[in-house]
């Protein structure tokens, strides 16, 4: 199954996909990221994020849920529902493309190619981490 779904990324994929993925993760880049951060900035208070820290503990968390107040958990969530739904399928897109364009000089049998399929695992962790964080803050207190 994974082989047949890398494979069929390997048939569609071309240039043009490689350069409307890049125009589109550079729009997100250049206007809707910078808007989305000033937004949250405003609704949170504080610069501090789940999706701006590499790593947190569950008590960074529940510190953030404590300094967003009700108002910025409600903002987070629904940002986590808009905004971050469609932000990583963003560069699910660009990556896959990418990986594709990039490793199509290896032979079709090479398992090397599934590589192409590794940010479907980023993407879907990164659904998880919003989901949880998305769980905690509504939860809190």
């Amino acid at each position: 199954m994974l082989g047949r779904l890398s494979s069929g990324i390997y048939r569609k994929v071309n240039w043009i996909w490689v350069v409307a993925a890049a125009a589109l993760f550079a729009c997100f880049i250049a206007f809707i990221l910078p808007w989305q951060a000033e937004k949250s900035k405003e609704a949170a208070g504080s610069g501090e994020s789940p999706d701006s820290s590499f790593a947190y503990s569950a008590d960074d968390l529940y510190r953030m849920a404590e300094n967003y107040g009700e108002d910025g958990r409600s903002a987070y969530i629904q940002a986590r529902f808009t905004f971050d739904m469609i932000w990583p399928l963003v560069y699910l897109f660009l990556l896959v493309v990418l990986i594709s364009v990039l490793y199509r000089v290896l032979p079709a049998a090479s398992r090397w190619r599934w590589l192409n399929l590794l940010p479907f695992l980023g993407w879907g962790l990164d659904i998880l981490e919003n989901l949880g964080a998305s769980l905690v803050m509504s939860r809190y207190p």
